[in-house]
């Protein structure tokens, strides 16, 4: 560590350990360094080889304020270097060495925020390639998409989003980045999201989320033919509608939607695209005992919808607005309060005021908090709106601001924990409390006496034993937020948050299949929760031991009291077995993730024990029930799980489990099946000859038959759910082959064979020849 990075760390040292004038002098030095005519150049060295978080933002703030300042006085060497050098740390990760796009989020925003900078100036004029540039780059994965989002993002916060107030000058460049970029690349960026969404819709659903997310912002000024037209909305909706993908994908889907509906233009236009939207497909998501997350979005689509109904009828002669009130009465009882609209206003306004008066809006806050704890009345929407208020100004308030408790959160936050409110009862206040306290929960984290406070408000009645089931499983998912970040700090409280939860730990396998939840708040968080706590090792390994035995030794003998009475299961009872078969196996499979493969595999062998007879009794459900589909992907999904946290000392165990996998599996589940393959592959490269070397022949033949050319069509009004589904298998298929090649397992017993005779003559002459092929098709191999 040199005397620039020693002297950066302790500018940023907020504990108070580092001498006064020690600080001062560190920050004196820096401000120097930032005079110096080569502190570009020292920051992108930083930036490149120095993992220091403190180190990262620093240089990344100075190269902002540097570009800024001086932009005009660089020479166009400089600008150069600066642009290839900044361009290169955002579309480079490695997964060794990491990277600034291994770094946490606010590293990534302040990098983001300097790209916007350089557009700020550059674009299209000096670097008219920059969103282009960063296409190429999306097919290395998750960490370059993320990042790309971070930037369109910035662009969005910075520059062109009409919520923040801008100068004559920033306004101006808006126009000038928005014109050029609808006529250079909106469209490929618009294909992009499209073919990321296809690919990871089922394997990445935070990047899909943060890909509409981003989409959404840029509706309201890019082609709406881009977007509503007969491919991509369509995609839209069927990711609303699926119930397989988490509630955050389907929620963010519904987000895009709502800014196609919301886009400004005349009112005959606006009415035809209502009326192809098909808004009646989504009603069943907003039904009257629906409380999670992606109802809230969409009821919020659906008051949206209904708003511009009103105003197009507001603005159509007499003859056409009988159109418009047929919408509105087919949406009928979904339509939603306005009220939502003017919230989000007010929330907007808050922060704003929250940025340049900070005390007088904590002040404000802290007297309706305190106004709602003190009545006795318990008013639903005085509690509900304390309660938002404190939840909205913690958006605008910094991690350390929360974590140290400046101001009067000192205060406000141990009145929130303390706090029981009479009508505690109602689902809407319950759920802003729940949020409220997670979003504070940073605070408990430095002050650690207050952690015994957070654990009650999370495990007793205005928690996880809520009487209603959304509050309960969404109070389980933020509990595992929560312990996740506090982590070894609650060692001491193990045995009481465990006894807390034993009835909600033997309540999720027998729940009632009918009542069931799917979607990302299934319940299962709960045992991630306490796999996370258990998981630690900084738990003693005779407590661990028991406390992992004492939920595993049950959750198996249901499993095999269950399969044991499947030859006398009468018919109308195997619903309900199944479905708590499959409870089963999410519990197992949550719980699991808090261990590591270090922990199970050298320290704790014998942890790894109990997981490896686990795995002896889950897979007799493909033995006992071979053709249940939501059964074999529940076990498929609990082998990736065991793949990562067995290690090698799983290879005993897969053969047989591949072998009943593939003998009954269906056309749809082999993506799924190559996916496990394909991560056993990458994980242990040649070891994984053995297991292939049976399975290979048998898994070439069946997918070259699914995806042969015969097999996918082309043209007009095929773009349905099996052909997509072809055209992911196809996709995953490669990958699967790619990976043998590069994983030097090329001599896996017919690979060489079926690559010469089978693939590259089918691929690269048959293709070829056939009067239909399409070059575009190529891109399907990508």
């Amino acid at each position: 560590m040199d005397d620039v990075e020693k002297a950066i760390i302790l500018s940023f040292d907020e504990s108070g350990s580092v001498d006064s004038a020690l600080k001062l002098r560190a920050i004196s030095y820096c401000q120097q360094i930032k005079e110096a005519p080569t502190i570009c150049r020292v920051c992108v060295e930083k930036l490149r080889f120095c993992p220091i978080m403190q180190v990262q933002f620093w240089c990344l703030q100075t190269l902002q304020e540097a570009i800024r300042v001086k932009y005009a006085s660089m020479s166009s060497e400089e600008k150069e270097f600066i642009r290839k050098s900044v361009f290169s740390i955002a579309c480079c990760y490695d997964e060794e060495s990491g990277g600034i796009l291994a770094g946490p989020a606010f590293i990534k925003n302040k990098l983001a925020q300097v790209i916007v900078t350089l557009i700020y100036f550059e674009y299209p004029l000096i670097w008219p390639s920059v969103f282009v540039d960063f296409l190429p780059h999306l097919s290395k994965g998750g960490a370059v998409i993320d990042m790309f989002c971070r930037v369109l993002n910035a662009l969005d916060d910075e520059l062109i989003s009409l919520d923040y107030p801008r100068s004559n000058a920033e306004v101006a460049v808006a126009a000038q980045v928005k014109d050029a970029m609808r006529q250079q690349c909106v469209p490929q960026i618009v294909r992009a999201c499209y073919d990321i969404l296809s690919m990871y819709r089922n394997s990445d659903s935070d990047i899909c989320a943060a890909v509409l997310d981003t989409l959404r912002r840029y509706i309201s000024w890019i082609d709406i033919g881009l977007i509503a037209n007969d491919v991509f909305l369509p995609f839209l909706f069927e990711l609303m509608l699926f119930d397989g993908l988490s509630e955050q994908l389907r929620g963010a889907a519904a987000g895009c939607v709502l800014a196609v509906v919301s886009k400004r233009m005349d009112a005959q236009s606006k009415l035809s695209l209502l009326k192809n939207v098909q808004i009646s497909r989504v009603f069943g998501l907003v039904s009257d005992d629906s409380d999670s997350e992606l109802a809230s979005r969409v009821a919020s689509l659906l008051t949206g919808y209904a708003v511009e109904v009103l105003e197009c009828s507001k603005r159509l002669t007499e003859e056409t607005k009988g159109t418009s009130f047929e919408l509105l009465d087919e949406i009928g009882r979904e339509e939603e309060d306005r009220m939502t609209e003017y919230r989000k206003d007010f929330f907007v306004l808050l922060r704003s005021i929250g940025r340049v008066a900070p005390d007088i809006t904590q002040a404000f806050i802290r007297n309706s908090l305190d106004a709602a704890v003190t009545s006795t009345g318990g008013n639903i929407e005085e509690v509900e709106a304390a309660l938002s208020l404190l939840y909205a100004l913690g958006e605008s308030l910094s991690e350390e601001t929360i974590r140290s408790g400046r101001g009067l959160l000192r205060d406000m936050v141990p009145m929130l924990l303390a706090s029981k409110f009479a009508c505690h009862s109602n689902r809407v206040v319950a759920l802003v409390y729940l949020d409220s306290i997670t979003r504070y929960a940073k605070f408990v984290q430095e002050n650690t006496q207050y952690i015994p406070m957070l654990l009650a408000a999370f495990l007793d009645e205005r928690g996880i034993h809520h009487s209603n089931i959304n509050v309960s499983r969404r109070a389980s998912y933020l509990f595992m937020r929560v312990v996740k970040s506090l982590k070894s700090n609650l060692v001491p409280f193990i045995e009481t948050i465990l006894q807390s939860l034993q009835d909600i730990v033997a309540k999720f396998t027998n729940v009632d299949s009918s009542k069931a939840l799917s979607g990302s708040e299934d319940g299962s968080h709960i045992f991630e929760a306490i796999g996370i706590l258990i998981g630690m090792e900084d738990v003693p390994v005779e407590r661990q031991s028991g406390y992992l035995s004492s939920l595993l030794t049950p959750l198996c003998h249901q499993v095999e009291g269950l399969l044991s009475n499947s030859k006398t299961l009468i018919i109308e009872e195997a619903p309900g077995k199944i479905a708590t078969i499959q409870q089963v196996i999410m519990a197992i499979n949550a719980l699991s993730k808090g261990f590591s493969e270090r922990l199970v595999t050298a320290s704790r062998p014998g942890i790894g024990f109990m997981f490896k007879r686990t795995l002896d009794v889950l897979l007799q459900i493909l033995v006992v029930y071979p053709k249940i589909e939501p059964l074999r992907s529940k076990v498929m999904s609990f082998i990736h799980r065991m793949v990562d946290t067995l290690g090698a000392s799983v290879f005993p165990y897969l053969p047989k489990a591949l072998e009943q996998l593939l003998a009954e599996i269906e056309p749809k589940e082999m993506a799924s099946f190559l996916l496990l393959l394909n991560q056993i592959i990458c994980k242990f490269n040649k070891l994984a000859h053995n297991v292939l070397e049976k399975l290979f022949p048998a898994i070439a033949g069946r997918v070259f038959s699914i995806i042969s050319r015969e097999a996918i069509k082309s043209g007009p009004g095929v773009n349905t759910e099996e052909i997509r589904e072809i055209q992911e298998l196809q996709q995953t298929f490669y990958t699967f082959l790619y990976d043998i090649a590069t994983h030097d397992l090329s001599s896996v017993p017919g690979f060489q064979k079926f690559m010469i005779e089978a693939f590259t003559a089918h691929c690269c002459l048959y293709s070829v020849l056939d009067r239909s092929f399409e070059f575009r098709d190529a891109n399907t191999v990508s």
